[in-house]
C-alpha cells in the first residue's frame, strides 16, 4: 500500500540580524554566566529543524548552518552564552591528555604525522608510526571529515600500546579503507571506547583484516570500533580477542549504523559491572514545554576509566535521534554530581538551567541512588527547569529537551551486552555479517548469522562473501573501492584487487567527455553518452560555473543505470565540491527510461537523487517521461532527498519543468524528503511553472517541493 506522509513546514529565522543586539546583551552578561528570558512558554525546536541542523545548509564558500533551527518562541531564546562557559575539545582536553603514557604510540616519537597536509583530502598511511600518527591527529582535534585515508601496507602494532583512534567528542568522520591490508599486534589497556577506531560518526570502514594477535579491551569494546553512530563497516574481517562491559566482535555499540559484508573469527568476553550504579535506566520526567505532559527516555551509566568515581551519563532524546552524553562524580555524600553548562563534545548542544530568571550555564544536577541500587533521584541546584539547548555560535538558538525536577530513573532488567558482531545497538542494519559459532561464549546476542568454523572458514564461504560485497558496489555507484575475497591460509581474505562497476552510466566505457572545453562557456549535448559525461565530469568536481550546458535532442537512458548529475559534500574544500552550478537548459526535450535504483549503503554523504542529486544553478525546460523511475532504499539511518529533477536545490531555480517519473524512496530508520520536482530546497529557491504528474511514494512527501518552498 502506498502512503503519503506529511510533515511540517517551518519558516527559518536569520539570527544575524540580531547579531549587534545579541552581542550587546552578551556584553552585559558576561561577568554572571546568566541570559535574561521573558516568561514566555517554552517550545521545542520542530522535528523538521531538528533534521536541518543535522543536514545544514548549502551555502556557498561555507558548510556550517546558519539560521536554520529558530524555535517559533524566539522571546526565549536567541540571547548570548558568554564564551567562558562554552568548553570546546583540544589537543588540551582530558580525553586528549590520558591517552598518552609512556608506552603508548601517542608517546613523543613513537607516531608520524609528516604526512598530512591540511590543503589534501585523501592520504595513504604506510608504517604503524602513521596509522599511530591518525589517532594522534584524531584525538587532537582533526576528524577528518569528507578525507579518505587509506592503507597502503599490512601493519604491526606490537611495539606500543595502541590509543583508538577518536573517542566520543573527538570521532573519526572520514573514510578509511584498509585496502585489504592486516593489521596485527594491536592491544589496547582499560580504554572508555576501545578498539582499532574508538568512536566514529558519519564515517565508512570498509577492507579491514586484523589478525588474532590483536587484544581489544575497554568499557565499550569492538575490534574494529568501540562506538559507531551514522557509520558503516563493510567488507571487513577480524580474529581479535575482544573484552568489555559492553562487547561486539566487530563493534561495541552501534547507533543508526550498518554492518555489512564482514566475518568474526574472533573471542568475545564480558567484563562485569564495576559499580552499583551502573547500567541502563529508564527515566521519567514532567515536560516544561508548552502543550506536554509526562516523557520517558533511556538513560546509561557506565565507569569511567579515569578515576573510579567518576562516571559517564549518556541520555537519549525523547523525540530527537542524539544522545547526550555527560561526566558525573561520586562526591563525598554518596551521590552523582552532574555539572551544568559544559557543551556537548562533537555537538551544538549544552546543558543548561532555565529559570523565569534567566538561562544559566552553571550549577549542578545531583541524583541520589536508592538502597536497593534500582532508583536514581534526580535534582538540579540551584532549583530550575533542565534543558537541553541548541547552541550556534555561543547562542542558544532552540530548546532540544527540557526537564522538570525532581525526575527519577528505574534501572533496566540486565540487558545481553555481547555479541558475534555488535554488542548493543540502535537502529541499525545488518546484512550478510557472519561470526563463529563459540566466539562469544553464554549468554551472547544473535546479531548476525553464526556458523560452525569449518563452514566460517571454507570456500564455499569465500563465494558467499564475494556475493556480498559484489551486490554493495552493483546497487550504490558511490561505494567503488570493496576489495575482493580469495581463499587464504586461514578461511576467507581480502586481497588487493577491486570489484569492477560497469551498470553505471558514469562507468568507464560508458560515457562521453570529449565535448568537453574547459575554456568554453557553452555547451551543446545530443547523445545519452554525453549527459553521462556531464553526471561523470560534475561528479569529480567539474560544477560549470558561468556555464551553459544545452539539450539537442531527445534523450534515452534505457542502456545503464543512471547516476545522478551531482552528489553532497565529498570534499573538505569547497572548489572540490561535486555539484552542479551552471545552467543546464533541455530546450524543451523529454528524457526517457532514466532508471535510478540505487541502495545506499555509505555513510559518507546525505543520498541525494534525481536527474539532477545537487546542484546551485538553474534547471529549465526538460520533462521526465513516464517510463522514467528513480527508486532509491537507505538500509540505514542515511538522509534520503529525492526529486525527479533535483535531490537538493542550494541557489538559483527550477523553471518549465515536468515530471511524469515514478518516485518511491524507503528508508529503515532515516528521515526522507522526496518530492516530483524538488526533493529538498535549502534556500528558498523558486520553483514555477513546473508540474509532476505520477506517484511519490515514501515519507515526509510533498507534492511538487519538499520542505523550503511552496511549489507552483
Amino acid at each position: 500500500m502506498r502512503k503519503a506522509y506529511r510533515t511540517q513546514f517551518v519558516h527559518n529565522f536569520n539570527i544575524y540580524d540580531m547579531k549587534k543586539w545579541f552581542t550587546l546583551i552578551g556584553l552585559c552578561c558576561l561577568m554572571t554566566g546568566m541570559i535574561s528570558a521573558t516568561n514566555q512558554p517554552l517550545k521545542r525546536i520542530s522535528p523538521v529543524q531538528a533534521a536541518q541542523m543535522r543536514l545544514g545548509v548549502l551555502n556557498e564558500g561555507t558548510t556550517r548552518m546558519e539560521g536554520t533551527v529558530r524555535p517559533g518562541d524566539t522571546k526565549n531564546i536567541g540571547r548570548i552564552l558568554s564564551r567562558s562557559a562554552v568548553s570546546s575539545v583540544t589537543g588540551n582536553s582530558s580525553a586528549f591528555r590520558n591517552a598518552v603514557s609512556a608506552d603508548s604510540w601517542l608517546a613523543d616519537g613513537n607516531y608520524d604525522i609528516s604526512w598530512y597536509d591540511e590543503t589534501k583530502d585523501e592520504f595513504s598511511l604506510f608504517s604503524p608510526a602513521q596509522l599511530a600518527g591518525l589517532s594522534y591527529l584524531v584525538r587532537a582535534g582533526k576528524n577528518f571529515q569528507y578525507c579518505t585515508v587509506r592503507l597502503s601496507a599490512d601493519i604491526d602494532l606490537s611495539n606500543y600500546k595502541w590509543i583508538p583512534i577518536g573517542t566520543r567528542g573527538v570521532e573519526f568522520k572520514g573514510l578509511f579503507d584498509g585496502g585489504g591490508h592486516t593489521i596485527s599486534g594491536l592491544h589496547t589497556d582499560m580504554e572508555k571506547f576501545s578498539g582499532l577506531f574508538g568512536a566514529v560518526a558519519s564515517t565508512d570502514i570498509r577492507n579491514v583484516m586484523l589478525s588474532s594477535s590483536c587484544v581489544v579491551v575497554g568499557s565499550v569494546a569492538g575490534s574494529i570500533a568501540g562506538s559507531m553512530n551514522e557509520s558503516a563497516i563493510m567488507n571487513c574481517r577480524s580474529d581479535a580477542a575482544v573484552q568489555g562491559y559492553t562487547a561486539g566482535g566487530l563493534v561495541g555499540n552501534a547507533d543508526n549504523s550498518s554492518v555489512l559484508a564482514s566475518i568474526f573469527n574472533g573471542r568475545v568476553s564480558k567484563l562485569e559491572a564495576a559499580n552499583a550504579w551502573e547500567g541502563s535506566y529508564t527515566a521519567t520526567a514532567a515536560s516544561p514545554f508548552e502543550g506536554e505532559g509526562t516523557q520517558s527516555f533511556e538513560m546509561t551509566i557506565e565507569a569511567d576509566d579515569s578515576s573510579p568515581e567518576r562516571l559517564t551519563i549518556d541520555w537519549r532524546s525523547s523525540r530527537y535521534d542524539f544522545t547526550y552524553t555527560l561526566t558525573g562524580s561520586i562526591g563525598g555524600d554518596g551521590c552523582l554530581h552532574i555539572s551544568i553548562g559544559e557543551q556537548q563534545l562533537g555537538y551544538t548542544m549544552m546543558l543548561v538551567r532555565y529559570t523565569n530568571d534567566g538561562i544559566f550555564a552553571s550549577g549542578e544536577v545531583v541524583g541520589s541512588l536508592s538502597d536497593d541500587g534500582n532508583t536514581i533521584t534526580f535534582s538540579v541546584s540551584p532549583a530550575s527547569y533542565l534543558m537541553i539547548a541548541l547552541v550556534e555560535n555561543d547562542q542558544v538558538t532552540g530548546w532540544l529537551e527540557g526537564y522538570v525536577p525532581p525526575f527519577m530513573a528505574v534501572k533496566n532488567e540486565a540487558q545481553i551486552m555481547t555479541g558475534g558482531i555488535v554488542g548493543t545497538s540502535y537502529n541499525t542494519f545488518l546484512e550478510k555479517c557472519f561470526y563463529g559459532d563459540g566466539c562469544a561464549g553464554d549468554g551472547y546476542n544473535d546479531i548476525g548469522t553464526a556458523l560452525p568454523s569449518d563452514e566460517l572458514l571454507s570456500d564455499a564461504q569465500v563465494r558467499t562473501m564475494n556475493s556480498a560485497a559484489s551486490g554493495i558496489v552493483l546497487s550504490d555507484p558511490f561505494v567503488s573501492s570493496l576489495k575482493m575475497w580469495r581463499p587464504g591460509e586461514n578461511g576467507p581474505a581480502l586481497i588487493e584487487e577491486d570489484y569492477v562497476q560497469s551498470n553505471w552510466w558514469t562507468s568507464e566505457g560508458n560515457y562521453d567527455v570529449s565535448w568537453y572545453d574547459e575554456s568554453r562557456t557553452e555547451f551543446t549535448i545530443s547523445t545519452p553518452e554525453q549527459l553521462a559525461g556531464l553526471a561523470y565530469l560534475v561528479n569529480t568536481y567539474h560544477q560549470f560555473r558561468g556555464k551553459t550546458v544545452t539539450l539537442a535532442n531527445d534523450i534515452d537512458l534505457a542502456e545503464h543505470l543512471w547516476v545522478p548529475i551531482g552528489r553532497y559534500f565529498i570534499s573538505s574544500r569547497w572548489q572540490s565540491q561535486a555539484f552542479f552550478a551552471g545552467t543546464f537548459d533541455g530546450g524543451g526535450h523529454t528524457i526517457h527510461n532514466l532508471n535510478v535504483n540505487i541502495k545506499i549503503y555509505s555513510y559518507i554523504d546525505p543520498e541525494v537523487s534525481g536527474l539532477f542529486g545537487l546542484a546551485t544553478g538553474v534547471i529549465k525546460n526538460v520533462t521526465l517521461a513516464e517510463d522514467c523511475a528513480v527508486q532509491v532504499t537507505a538500509t540505514g539511518s542515511q538522509f534520503v532527498q529525492v526529486g525527479g529533477l533535483c535531490g537538493v536545490l542550494g541557489g538559483n531555480y527550477i523553471t518549465n519543468c515536468h515530471n511524469r517519473a515514478y518516485i518511491e524512496v524507503r528508508s529503515l530508520f532515516g528521515n526522507i524528503f522526496a518530492a516530483g520536482i524538488l526533493g529538498f530546497d535549502n534556500s528558498y529557491n523558486p520553483v514555477y511553472n513546473c508540474s509532476n504528474a505520477n506517484d511519490v511514494v515514501g515519507v515526509s512527501t510533498w507534492g511538487i517541493v519538499c520542505l523550503g518552498a511552496s511549489g507552483s
